[in-house]
Formats: structure tokens, sequence, C-alpha cells
């Protein structure tokens, strides 16, 4: 369960299954895999073919591109000046220029996000169907990488209708946008069909091992190699079947000690935030300062969003980078 490099996610394991064997896949190359969201291996895969350091040379120019787009969103959602502060901060922080150089997700998703964050602020400044459509295919790119925002178009369109008053044009064109957030999944859900005969929207398979280790109270995922081996072994789990096993297994501790699992909830939560709790609180002040511009708060209420929906899940520190970049333009 653990990938190359102490990792969990097996992307690079599997962008070069895909680039060998024309197949996404972990372990052997012929056998296909939902563990992970195919993007971001399709990228690895396809920029590997012009070279192995290709890939990075991507992700630098996407990261590159995401100091823009920060630049961009602080300028749509503040003034020029914000823009250039923005993305001035994003391009010294530690974390986000560490992470471009790494086979890891978190530099390319961080730009995806960007991308959805400034694509709603826009729909949202001045409302249109065409905005809307541009707004949902840009989360939905997000979602065929990594399913994090899987809730986010439902959350921020309930939203936009309890605030009718402030926001009359975008809210006629929410249907339009959850239906563009969800249609770039349908090619992912037939692959599933096909290979597994199951119906699985998002990844398969990293949900399973982070939940069934909250189920026992942990804030943070184990990194030890063999870790979830071990676990499925305990719950006498083996494959096939085996991330099935795992859900049932964590979902029986939830549903025996709930409140344990509440507890312990709140506590992923509250680390959480306690990873970067200066940007957190930073970022709350111009929420309050500015209750009423829907485009401020749809970005406040994605950046809310994101460290809330991991709250049931053991914590990966990593997996938080790509929320950086939104919480220094909020600041």
């Amino acid at each position: 369960a653990v990938g190359p490099g102490g990792g969990i996610d097996n992307y690079d394991e599997m962008g070069l299954n895909l680039s060998r064997y024309g197949t996404l896949g972990t372990g052997r190359g012929d056998e296909p895999s939902a563990r992970t969201g195919a993007l971001y291996p399709a990228l690895l895969a396809a920029s590997r073919a012009a070279g192995p350091k290709a890939p990075l040379l991507v992700q630098a120019a996407l990261s590159c591109a995401a100091i823009a787009l920060a630049g961009g969103l602080a300028a749509l959602l503040w003034s020029p000046l914000a823009g250039v502060l923005a993305a001035s901060l994003v391009a010294v922080h530690p974390s986000l220029i560490a992470s471009a150089g790494r086979y890891e997700v978190e530099s390319f998703y961080g730009f995806l996000l960007l991308a959805a964050a400034w694509s709603v602020a826009f729909w949202l400044r001045r409302p249109s169907r065409g905005r809307a459509v541009f707004a949902g295919l840009c989360v939905g790119l997000s979602l065929t990488c990594r399913s994090v925002l899987f809730l986010f178009p439902i959350v921020l369109g309930a939203a936009l209708w309890a605030r009718a008053r402030t926001t009359p044009g975008a809210r006629r064109h929410v249907p339009a946008f959850l239906l563009a957030s969800y249609v770039l999944l349908l090619p992912w859900v037939a692959r599933n069909a096909y290979h597994f005969r199951d119906f699985i929207p998002f990844e398969r398979g990293l949900i399973a091992d982070t939940f069934s280790t909250a189920s026992l109270g942990l804030t943070e995922f184990p990194h030890e190699r063999g870790s979830m081996d071990r676990l499925a072994a305990d719950w006498g789990c083996a494959e096939p079947g085996r991330t099935d096993c795992l859900v049932r297994g964590a979902w029986a501790r939830v549903a025996a000690e709930p409140g344990r699992y509440l507890a312990s909830c709140a506590a992923r939560l509250k680390h959480a935030v306690g990873l970067h709790p200066w940007l957190v609180a930073a970022a709350l002040l111009p929420l309050a300062l500015v209750r009423g511009d829907p485009a401020l708060l749809s970005l406040g209420l994605l950046c809310a969003y994101f460290l809330a929906v991991y709250a049931p899940f053991a914590l990966v520190t990593r997996f938080f980078d790509p929320l950086l970049a939104c919480l220094l333009v909020l600041d």
C-alpha cells in the first residue's frame, strides 16, 4: 500500500505502468487499478515520452502557471497590487517550491485547485451560463485527478441558492454548473464498470486506507512500510476484495463507537488547521470584512471545505499543500 518514495498514493507507479504497458494500474503492469485518479498518471506518462526528466519540467511549468493563476485570482478579487503580492507569496513559499520537484501530485493538483477557484470567482463576478459551465468543467477536471472536491459543487450550489438576494444571476446557472462539474467523470466511470463491474466514480483504494486507519482513532496516516498490510491481515482482508473489506471493517468500528470516531474527526480538523494556523486565521479577516461578495465567499468556502473534507480520514500532511496558494490569495 506504500508507493515509491514512501508515498501512499502510487501515482508515479501508475504513470510508469501507463507508459510501459498502456494500462493504468499498480503492481503488475497489465492489471488495471482504480486506486488513484487518471489525470496525473496520464500527465506523467505523456510527458515521460519526451524524456526521463520531462515530467519534472512539466510540473515546473505548471507551477509557474499556478503563480500566475494566484496573481490573477487575487487581482480579480481585490486589486492588481494584491495580485502581484499574492503571486510573489506563492512563488517563494518553501512547501510549494519543494512539491514542484517531486513525483507527487500536490504541485499539479494545486494548479487544478487554483484553476477551479479562479473559474468559480470569474463566474460569480459576472454570472452567465457559459461561465458557469466553464467553472464546472474546471472543478470536474480536478475530480479526474483527485476527488477532494467531490461535494464542493453541491455545497457551493446550496450556498448560492441560500443567498438568492445577493446572487440572483448565479443562482439560475447552478444546474449547468453542477452538470458540468461531474460530466468529465463519465469516461472514468465507464472504464471502471468495464474492468471491475462496479460503479466507481472516484479513486478507490487510497480512501479505504485512510478511512480504515482513521476508524482506529489515528490522526495521521502511518507511513511505515507494511502498516496497511498488517492492518489488512488483522482484519482478515486479502486480495481480491481487500479494499471493500477494509471499508466494511472501518464502518463496523465507526458504528460500534461513533462518539470516539467523531472525536477523532474533530481532532483531525484541529490538526489540519494547525498545519497553517496563521494563514487560516488571516484568511478569516477578509471574509468577515467583505461578507456580501459571492466571489470572495466562494474562495473562503472552498478553503473551509478543503480543510473539513479530510477530517473523516487519517491525515497526510502534504495533502494540504495544494490549499496553500488559495489561503495566500485570501491573506
